[in-house]
């Protein structure tokens, strides 16, 4: 039977591949932030309430940058006692509090201009920031591959038109889009 398929098929099969390109630029519409708020004291509960005063000040100052939108998740509080080493005198370790916040936001500007000041600002008014990462990202990324892909298939159709004329024939198949990002 597969030999009778094969007879019944054209012998002239030549094909090409384009390749085609499109590009865009867009910005991103989401930005999420981690950082981490310390407290050193002598007592934990002293240094879980002035965690408590500094997470306040954050906040206010979050606000204040123009992120009026931002939604917050904290992680569990992490506390750890006053220690004295046994074998040296000299070794203290105050008691101290850590909680990470993660701030989410749909003004990626604002929250963005608000990181690369905001370390050097609440460290001078005694806030204790660490690991400060953020990401930004774009919520229409299926949307914005869509057009993509639609934008490059009828470029290497044009670059084909302009190579073969009147000869092209019709779309025999198309690959998975490669996307990149660049920032």
């Amino acid at each position: 039977a597969w030999g009778f398929v094969e007879s019944k098929q054209p012998t002239d099969v030549a094909s090409a591949t384009f390749i085609g390109k499109a590009e865009r630029q867009i910005e991103s519409d989401t930005a999420k932030w981690t950082v981490t708020l310390g407290r050193t004291a002598s007592s934990t509960v002293q240094a879980t309430q002035l965690l408590e005063a500094d997470r306040k000040k954050f906040e206010e100052a979050v606000t204040k940058a123009g992120v009026s939108d931002a939604i917050y998740s904290y992680q569990s509080l992490r506390v750890q006692a006053a220690y004295r080493d046994g074998y040296s005198e000299d070794y203290y370790e105050p008691a101290s509090a850590y909680q990470t916040v993660t701030i989410e936001s749909k003004l990626p500007g604002a929250l963005g201009a608000f990181n690369q000041s905001a370390a050097a600002n609440l460290r001078s008014a005694g806030l204790n920031l660490s690991g400060e990462r953020i990401e930004f990202s774009y919520s229409k990324m299926t949307e914005l591959e869509q057009e993509l892909t639609k934008t490059a298939a009828e470029n290497a159709r044009k670059q084909a038109e302009s190579m073969l004329g009147n000869q092209l024939g019709k779309l025999r198949s198309l690959d998975r889009p490669q996307l990149t990002v660049r920032s």
